[in-house]
């Protein structure tokens, strides 16, 4: 991750004083190189970021707690999703699995899970080939539940809600 995206991290975490917990976000994997260098970032707010998959839990950076990869994977376009750390103040608003950031400064992607032989390789900030998968995306969910089918519940419920608004 850029400098800058890790200084403003540290700030925040110096400042807050709060525990900081692992988080999964799932997106088009055409967004990693923006992501590394400029942060995660909220649609909108100073940049020209658009909402791709609504906004029905308000403003802010949407990602999944650690038990629930799942709902992250389907939002992803590869084998492949960002683990990420998140400051955990009291601004951070939590709706099912699922924990939305309200500013840029309380979260920052750590690593790229995947399965694929391609990875991002943080030490020498480019692309390359990892060998090796990195993380296994499980089929089903901490309940047995299915992935696929909860997850398109999941993203139906959120367009329709998003619709309403």
């Amino acid at each position: 991750m850029a400098r800058d995206v890790k200084s403003r991290f540290m700030r925040a975490f110096e400042a807050n004083a709060a525990e900081i917990h692992a988080a999964f976000h799932g997106t088009n994997a055409a967004n990693y190189r923006s992501i590394y260098q400029r942060g995660l970032l909220i649609p909108g707010q100073g940049n020209e970021l658009k909402i791709v998959h609504g906004a029905v839990h308000g403003t802010g950076i949407y990602t999944a707690n650690v038990d629930a990869a799942w709902l992250s994977r389907s939002f992803c376009t590869e084998e492949s999703m960002l683990v990420c750390a998140v400051i955990h103040t009291c601004e951070v608003r939590h709706h099912g699995d699922a924990m939305i950031v309200p500013r840029v400064d309380l979260v920052a992607p750590i690593f790229l899970a995947t399965r694929g032989a391609d990875a991002y390789d943080f030490s020498q900030r480019r692309w390359s080939a990892a060998g090796n998968a990195v993380a296994q995306n499980a089929p089903k969910n901490s309940k047995g539940v299915k992935a696929e089918s909860k997850s398109s519940k999941f993203k139906a419920k959120l367009a329709a809600k998003s619709q309403r608004r």
